[in-house]
């Protein structure tokens, strides 16, 4: 119930934050949080190494988690498999994973986390989860943008809910906003993605607590 009631207050704050960005004059310019990469092959895999083509410093070698975020994947129930990618993040709906380049190809920890939850609300799409029609009518243009916005609505209520939400919220409204050049801005859009964001989100932390609260009955029971 606490979880719940957290997360209420949280979809209130972040959307409100978001309209209220959304409906200025002013145009934000997103900024990209990751290196694409690519791999240079040699015949010893010890020598092996990753070419960085964008400039964004790279953070320290350091293995610092933020395990509130950790705790999050672990909540979800059925999750997809997360792998390394030496691209960029994406989520692959054919074979439910999540391709996340390494901690170090991100400015820092919050924005590799951003990118996780960006993918994970894909995810939830999926038709073993919410089967939401967005995540896979890829022939649709305006599918493929409403996905975009509920991916990063989405991941900007799992950030606030981790503790990470501050720091790049105007650039995740820059995201929406650059998703939404191609239509007329309309809340109703806007207010629609806000609820299948919601959705995923309980989906992500809510069903899987559901879940193990019912294997503990069933426990009990036999």
């Amino acid at each position: 119930m606490e979880t719940r009631k957290r997360l209420r207050e949280i979809y209130l704050v972040v959307t409100n934050r978001i309209i209220a960005l959304l409906q200025r004059d002013s145009v934000l310019v997103f900024e990209k949080s990751w290196k694409r990469t690519a791999l240079v092959k040699s015949r010893n895999r010890k020598q092996q190494r990753i070419i960085f083509q964008d400039k964004i410093p790279l953070t320290s070698k350091s293995k610092r988690r933020i395990p509130a975020c950790d705790a999050v994947l672990k909540k979800m129930y059925l999750p997809p498999d997360v792998r390394k990618s030496s691209s960029k993040p994406e989520y692959c709906v054919v074979s439910d994973s999540i391709f996340l380049p390494s901690i170090r190809c991100f400015r820092d920890l919050d924005s590799y986390y951003e990118s996780l939850f960006h993918e994970l609300i894909h995810a939830t799409g999926h038709p073993m989860r919410l089967n939401r029609k967005e995540s896979y009518d890829f022939r649709s243009e305006k599918s493929v943008c409403i996905e975009e916005i509920i991916a990063e609505i989405g991941s900007c209520y799992l950030k606030y809910y981790t503790g990470i939400g501050e720091k790049y919220f105007k650039n995740s409204v820059a995201y929406i906003q650059d998703w939404l050049n191609g239509f007329y801005y309309d809340k109703r859009l806007i207010l629609y993605a806000c609820k299948k964001a919601q959705d995923a989100v309980n989906y992500v932390l809510v069903t899987g607590a559901r879940q193990n609260e019912t294997r503990h009955e069933r426990k009990i029971i036999e």
